[in-house]
């Protein structure tokens, strides 16, 4: 039993169905998904009358109310509750206070058996909070092993992924640490094109989310002739990237699916979520939450140094080296 949504949003989702990619047996069990409403009572108790109760890696792990009345039940009944792949969310500002009481509760419960972090900030707050060591571990996200690379390891660098985001939406800081965002994104764009590379533009939400009406108004301003590629399902998400070599961007789960599957990748933190790519050290990163000038030529600089089969390889070989500590460490369950 999966606890989660399974409507791909290209989101929270990527982590979700990649667990099935780390845990192919899943594919053999009937998966019951509680979905976000706390009213949906039937919905609920069909999930805790699972098996197996499984909280994917999402920064959502803490913060909805399904998730509290699932923990609440769970203590309540001692049923055994997984999270797998989880990690900081937008809420988490380095003081960890925001449901640390409901944490601890569940960790003195007994109830938590396994808890696999994505950064080592909840690695760390969970160890401080009294998790066992025996149960708390630190591996890549779930969204590492979503996408294999049909053919091999990257060995050019023309086509590139870059990846736009909403600034408001994204940041969750202030507006004037986003200022003239989309200026140096199209800068970025032109730069790079310049150096001879094909340069494809994505959104990674879909168009009925909220987040799009104010961002389509900036991207219309600063790009009204190009394409924006953005992903209805798993499939045209997975086929649009295989097709780039190079990913530049934002989205935690941009960066992270696309290094599994072998792509260099440059990601730009503008929250707490960024720490995941830590455990991934192949992917080059900067973190622009707190400069209103960050260095564009930073990201132009790390493109025109790099050689993409001598890291295309590794991330390969990583991600094999560590599915193998993801299984090792999930084989407590039985499925």
């Amino acid at each position: 039993m999966i606890f989660g949504a399974h409507n791909w949003d290209c989101g929270d989702s990527v982590a979700e169905h990649a667990l099935f990619k780390i845990l192919p047996q899943l594919n053999d069990c009937e998966v019951v998904y509680a979905g976000e409403d706390p009213n949906d009572l039937d919905r609920i108790e069909e999930v805790l009358s699972a098996d197996y109760i499984i909280r994917p890696g999402t920064p959502s792990w803490m913060s909805g109310e399904v998730s509290l009345h699932v923990w609440r039940e769970c203590i309540r009944r001692k049923k055994d509750l997984y999270l797998l792949g989880i990690g900081c969310g937008i809420k988490e500002t380095g003081d960890f206070s925001f449901r640390a009481k409901e944490v601890t509760e569940l960790i003195e419960s007994g109830v938590l058996k396994l808890a696999i972090c994505r950064d080592r900030l909840t690695y760390f707050w969970l160890r401080k909070l009294g998790a066992p060591a025996g149960i708390v571990h630190l591996l890549p996200c779930p969204g590492f092993y979503l996408m294999g690379r049909p053919d091999g390891p990257v060995r050019f660098k023309r086509k590139v992924a870059l990846d736009l985001v909403n600034p408001d939406y994204c940041s969750h800081t202030t507006r004037e640490t986003f200022s003239g965002y989309f200026d140096k994104m199209k800068y970025l764009l032109e730069a790079l094109e310049s150096r001879g590379a094909s340069v494809m533009l994505g959104f990674q939400r879909n168009k009925g989310n909220p987040a799009f009406k104010s961002f389509e108004v900036m991207f219309n301003q600063h790009f009204p002739d190009r394409a924006l590629h953005w992903f209805r399902t798993q499939e045209t998400f997975e086929y649009y990237y295989n097709s780039r070599e190079i990913y530049i961007g934002a989205r935690v789960h941009g960066a992270l699916p696309c290094s599994g599957s072998g792509m260099p990748c440059f990601g730009l933190g503008v929250d707490a979520r960024q720490f995941a790519w830590e455990q991934v050290p192949f992917i080059a990163r900067a973190d622009i939450r707190y400069v209103d000038e960050w260095y564009v030529d930073f990201i132009l600089q790390w493109y025109d140094a790099l050689h993409p089969l001598s890291i295309s390889e590794s991330l390969v070989d990583y991600k094999r080296i560590t599915l193998q500590a993801w299984r090792e460490k999930t084989s407590c369950l039985k499925f």
